[in-house]
């Protein structure tokens, strides 16, 4: 978060949600993490260090590429 950029954070294997973040990879950081007890499959953090959109465990690709998309577009405009 110091460099002031929203981060978009994967905790779990969702290809199909990294692939909907490249679009917008000059605005944002892309990163991935691991944790025991994961309380969401993705994040989308804003630079204030609020959570702009997450992806619930195992959620479908579908809905949850879509409102990734959705939330990528309302928070940092349109992709490349």
């Amino acid at each position: 978060m110091r460099a002031a950029r929203p981060v978009f954070l994967v905790l779990a294997d969702r290809p199909e949600l990294r692939e909907v973040a490249r679009e917008w990879a000059h605005r944002i950081e892309i990163r991935s993490g691991k944790t025991d007890n994961r309380p969401a499959d993705a994040f989308l953090i804003r630079p204030d260090a609020c959570v702009a959109w997450a992806a619930g465990l195992g959620e479908p690709a579908d809905t949850a590429a879509r409102s990734l998309r959705e939330a990528l577009t309302t928070w940092f405009g349109a992709p490349r």
